[in-house]
């Protein structure tokens, strides 16, 4: 059973961590007729970084983006300049 403070993502890790260690053997297996064997493990490491990066950025933009927000951010705006001033002051603050 899982902590009520875990969040979805530390709780998927394992499930992500079993699928590519378990298709690692398959598309070896797959991959080594068509590419020698450093050039096969070059592709998969180069792949590796570009999605591990990615990922990365991508939880420091929003990471960047929630220490941005303020309580106030989450209320619904009640007129046209009041969502123009919202958006210009939290672009403000993330940039």
């Amino acid at each position: 059973m899982s902590r009520p403070d875990e969040s979805a993502l530390v709780r998927a890790m394992p499930v992500v961590f079993v699928l590519i260690w378990s298709t690692g053997f398959v598309v070896a297996r797959l991959g080594m007729p068509h590419a020698p064997p450093l050039t096969f493990l070059a592709w998969r490491f180069a792949l590796s970084i570009v999605a591990i990066g990615g990922g990365l950025i991508a939880w420091m933009l929003i990471q960047a983006a929630h220490k941005a927000m303020k309580p106030e951010d989450l209320s619904l705006p009640k007129t046209r300049e009041q969502v123009s001033r919202d958006l210009k002051s939290l672009s403000e603050r993330v940039h």
